[in-house]
């Protein structure tokens, strides 16, 4: 996928830097924009959308500082931000009764496999193309 941009969000750089090298190595030419929290994930979404070249996904954890991951996707969604995300969590169970109030929301537990998880983000990059001929 051609001018894929992402943006990948979590408190914890460490995860931060595997999730980028995994992002990387199953889209090498992808441009991956990387936050620490749920401010700056809106922050970031908010300013690359008003420059006219929005993000194609997001990759965020559930549990971070300021703004949970959930808060700060549907304070985009509030704002018809329609941008498929991938919530990226150790506690699945506290985010799946949510997913079905988003639109384009994916759940990957951080004990999921690669292929697993390159499958959630296939899925969900998918439902950014449908979205795209729309």
């Amino acid at each position: 996928m051609s001018n894929l941009r992402i943006l990948l969000v979590d408190d914890d750089s460490d995860v931060r830097l595997s999730i980028h090298d995994f992002l990387k190595h199953q889209y090498p030419d992808c441009a991956i924009t990387e936050e620490c929290d749920g401010e700056n994930l809106v922050a970031s979404a908010e300013k690359a959308r008003d420059a006219g070249e929005p993000f194609n996904l997001y990759f965020t954890d559930y549990d971070m500082p300021n703004l949970t991951g959930l808060e700060a996707v549907t304070t985009l969604r509030n704002k018809n931000d329609m941008t498929p995300v991938v919530f990226y969590t150790g506690d699945a169970n506290e985010i799946i009764p949510h997913l079905t109030q988003l639109t384009h929301a994916y759940c990957a537990p951080k004990t999921c496999g690669v292929k697993r998880l390159k499958e959630i983000v296939e899925t969900a990059l998918a439902s950014s193309s449908v979205m795209a001929r729309h």
